[in-house]
């Protein structure tokens, strides 16, 4: 029963994700029923810092100061603190050193392109476009949109407007207590125009980024995921009960490990593909100039969608919204 039980769970949560994409009116409808039926009784609340609130003014407040010291650095003692301060030092002085590429060009047929695989249904972002919107007037914004992406990445600047986003949040399920935050899994909905902006950003460097994966990596490459690297486990595990040799397995599980990732640690790798290492001056040891003198750097993405990639988490807000509610917006820093 109990293993019946996690499946079902499991199940529902697969739903949501299919729905937040596929079909915005059956998520919102399956996110009211599941929570319709998974409220506590009369007096319950949810404990934040060991005080329960119950009106929906407090938990929505108390769920704003939740998610901001979760996406606040933290500094931890355990951290190698030079390390830490030569990682923002190259990767400011990498970024300052960029030359950007003040012709690239967004076609429209590239938007065009984008707009046409989003998934109907998409939950919309504070912005209120959906994916209908753009898939049903794809004709008409895909050049006006084509101009403003393409100012946009000459320009390395992103409006703060589309960098907002609003957090919901659901149990987990099982028999976790449904009084502690920590058991609720959090659904940012974001603007989709910049979901498209990011399509073209990941078709501008998708390939190079996918050169330095290890082909033995099940995630982030094409004809890989869970199926072949299950498989490929399975197989190790066969030929060593054949060979009567012992096999040792890691399993690496980091509680909210996205909502704290380090930015800059993340720009470092990006930098560095594939390994390499910035000097002191934050660039390519090998090739740290140009012709006419300037310093420069030299990576496998190009400039202009480095610059956009790090302008996408610079002054990013969110808010929380809680049964019909919305929290104080708060920045996210990492």
């Amino acid at each position: 029963m109990r293993q019946c039980a996690e499946d079902f769970l499991k199940d529902v949560d697969c739903k949501l994700d299919y729905e937040a994409i596929h079909d915005v009116d059956r998520f919102w409808q399956s996110v009211k029923a599941r929570r319709q039926g998974s409220t506590t009784k009369v007096g319950d609340g949810l404990n934040f810092n060991g005080t329960v609130y119950r009106s929906r003014e407090d938990i929505v407040t108390q769920w704003g100061s939740y998610f901001k010291d979760l996406y606040s650095p933290s500094k931890s003692k355990d951290f190698d603190e030079p390390w830490r301060m030569m990682v923002e030092e190259s990767v400011d002085r990498a970024f300052n050193n960029l030359i950007i590429d003040t012709d690239v060009t967004v076609q429209s047929t590239l938007v065009t392109e984008c707009i046409r695989t989003l998934p109907k249904g998409k939950a919309c972002g504070p912005d209120g476009i959906t994916h209908k919107h753009l898939l049903y007037g794809c004709s008409v914004f895909s050049t006006p949109l084509a101009g403003l992406y393409t100012q946009m990445i000459r320009s390395g600047y992103i409006p703060d407007k589309m960098k907002e986003g609003e957090i919901i949040t659901l149990h987990k399920g099982g028999r976790k207590s449904k009084s502690d935050p920590n058991n609720d899994r959090a659904i940012t909905l974001s603007s989709s125009i910049l979901k498209v902006y990011e399509m073209i950003l990941l078709h501008r460097c998708k390939d190079k980024i996918t050169q330095s994966l290890n082909k033995l990596q099940g995630g982030f490459q094409e004809q890989l995921g869970c199926i072949m690297t299950s498989f490929a486990l399975r197989k190790c595990l066969y030929y060593a009960r054949e060979c009567s040799s012992p096999v040792y397995l890691c399993f690496l599980d980091a509680r909210q490990v996205f909502d704290r990732v380090w930015l800059d640690g993340l720009f470092y790798k990006l930098l560095t593909l594939p390994g390499e290492k910035l000097d002191d001056r934050g660039c390519d040891p090998i090739f740290p100039y140009t012709t006419d003198g300037t310093s420069a750097m030299k990576t496998y993405v190009d400039a202009n969608t480095l610059v956009a990639i790090r302008e996408m988490y610079r002054n990013v807000q969110t808010r929380v919204r809680h049964k019909g509610m919305l929290s104080d917006p708060f920045p996210v820093l990492q």
